[in-house]
């Protein structure tokens, strides 16, 4: 368990998407918490979460509840950006680097990231 925590941490703070030049980029960061939903301590956790939106580089942001029973991960951060560059700032930006080690690590239970790219077909 704690090496799924090292991974999904480790990719959110230093995966940068292989893009191409000027493609908008949506990272989808699926996740469990440690906490039951409706808790005290979730509703504190998806509070503090918020703060995330705050990082100038997002053109959108959401955090939601998965949806289904064949997946293994009940919660989805959806950050969109409109380049690799936001994507960047946004990684190396201190309320993000500060929210890793203060709210996710201690909150979070497995993970998964995932760069959604779209593709050019004409």
């Amino acid at each position: 368990m704690k090496n799924k925590i090292a991974l999904i941490t480790l990719l959110f703070l230093i995966l940068a998407p292989v893009t191409l030049s000027g493609q908008s980029i949506t990272r989808l960061v699926f996740f469990n918490l440690n906490h039951e939903a409706g808790t005290p301590e979730a509703e504190a956790f998806f509070e503090k979460t918020m703060i995330l939106g705050e990082i100038p580089s997002l053109s959108g942001f959401a955090v939601e509840k998965v949806e289904g029973k064949n997946f293994e991960y009940d919660y989805v951060v959806r950050l969109e950006f409109s380049d690799r560059q936001g994507v960047q700032e946004y990684v190396d930006h201190r309320i993000h680097k500060d929210y890793l080690e203060e709210v996710w690590k201690e909150n979070v239970s497995g993970g998964m990231l995932i760069d959604l790219v779209g593709l050019n077909t004409s």
